[in-house]
Parts: C-alpha cells; sequence; structure tokens
C-alpha cells in the first residue's frame, strides 16, 4: 500500500485558547462569495421596494433608504472586485451589510407605527407590524442562506437579528402607549 502525506496546511493543528484562529483562503473565498451574492439579494429587494414606493409617490424615508441602497450596492461591488481583504474585514462587511438593512428596518418600523398610532388607525398599526416582522422573517432568512457560520455563531446571530422587531415594537409602545391599545382593538 501506497502511504499518503498529508499537506502541512491540512494537517490537525493544536490551538491553544489564547491563540486565534485564522480563516483559510478558501474560507474567506467562501465567505467573499457568499457576502457578495447576500449582498446581490438584499440589493434587488431594496431597490425593487425603493423604485416601487417611488412611484407611488411614498417619499418617506428616501435619504435613509438611499444611503442604506447605496451602502449595499458599494459592497457588493467591493466584494467583487480584486481588492483583498482578509477574515477580519470580510467579517466587519457582514455586520455592516446585516446591520444597515437591519437599522432601517427598525427606523421604519418605529416611524410608521408612530405614524399610524397618532391618527388612531389601530388596522395600519397592527399591519405595520406583521408587515416588519415579516420583513425581519426575510432578513433572519437570507443570513441564514448566506452566511457561512458554525451553527452556534448562526443561532447568536439569528436569534438576535429576530428580537430586534420585538424590542422596535415592545420600545415604541413603551413611549406611545396607545400603539398597544390600538393594537389590541384589532
Amino acid at each position: 500500500a501506497m502511504s499518503q502525506t498529508v499537506p502541512p496546511d491540512l494537517q490537525a493543528r493544536v490551538v491553544s485558547p489564547h491563540q486565534r484562529v485564522r480563516f483559510s483562503a478558501e474560507t474567506n473565498a467562501l465567505l467573499r462569495t457568499r457576502l457578495q451574492y447576500a449582498a446581490l439579494d438584499i440589493a434587488i429587494v431594496l431597490a425593487i421596494s425603493f423604485v416601487g414606493n417611488f412611484l407611488a409617490s411614498s417619499h418617506e424615508w428616501l435619504l435613509l433608504r438611499s444611503i442604506v441602497l447605496g451602502w449595499v450596492i458599494a459592497a457588493y461591488f467591493l466584494l467583487k472586485s480584486g481588492f483583498r481583504f482578509d477574515g477580519f474585514a470580510l467579517r466587519a462587511f457582514e455586520i455592516a451589510l446585516f446591520g444597515a438593512v437591519a437599522i432601517q428596518l427598525s427606523l421604519m418600523m418605529n416611524g410608521r407605527l408612530r405614524f399610524f398610532a397618532e391618527r388612531g388607525d389601530a388596522t395600519s398599526v397592527v399591519g405595520t407590524q406583521y408587515l416588519y416582522f415579516t420583513a425581519f422573517c426575510l432578513h433572519v432568512l437570507t443570513y441564514g442562506i448566506f452566511m457561512p457560520n458554525s451553527w452556534k455563531r448562526a443561532a447568536v446571530v439569528t436569534t438576535l437579528i429576530a428580537l430586534i422587531p420585538y424590542a422596535v415594537w415592545f420600545g415604541t409602545a413603551a413611549f406611545h402607549p396607545e400603539i398597544g391599545k390600538l393594537a389590541s382593538t384589532n
């Protein structure tokens, strides 16, 4: 039988708890590709929503939505470029990409809830709640589909994203009690 040797870069290494494990080139390439396509997916969804709302003469949050859409498109092209990113930079891209969308959704949810509560529109308050809870579900799904992670890291990140709309809902309702009253009547 022929003896096979394992290349040094594939040999198991003992890593102490004090050493930081570095991403391999292969892991970086996978993370970069996944981030690139997550950015493309998010950009398409945001662009369709942006154009649809703009054509419907809904110009609320125009600046915020433009900035986030611009950032997501820029992230896609930066990741597509030949510029080299290490593992830390790629994880920073991940936080910035998914964080920007979460911030946009949170601010828009808060604004819409307050807008409809001020007008006493119970149906729209509940509709806004369902709309943004669904949007955050899609955000979690997008993260889960595209981002390579250990199951522990994925569980932490997706749980945190999933808790955001609840924090926005209860936080907004705490400062605007009419939201809870309107929601309970519908």
